[in-house]
């Protein structure tokens, strides 16, 4: 009877380990299939944070370069006002 009883036991836990594995299973494949939709949204939103950071640069440079070019204004007026 004993031994009835662990090999109720022994099933009972099997039972429970497929069960497990089973709801695990169903859990993954949903998450892979989320995973894909995840990625896809991360790549948009870099792409959008990559395109607002080369727009920074660009006004960036503008800025310097707008910043070089008074400089060098500013120089030859100093060249005019010396002659």
């Amino acid at each position: 009877m004993a031994e009835a009883l662990g090999i109720a036991s022994s099933i009972a836990g099997l039972v429970s380990l497929a069960d497990t594995v089973v709801r695990l299973g169903y859990k993954y494949i949903r998450d892979v299939k989320d995973a894909e939709r995840s990625v896809q949204n991360l790549v948009k939103e870099v792409n959008s944070l990559s395109g607002v950071l080369h727009s920074l640069e660009n006004v960036a440079q503008a800025l310097e370069a707008q910043d070089t070019l008074g400089h060098n204004s500013s120089k030859i007026k100093r060249l005019y006002l010396v002659k």
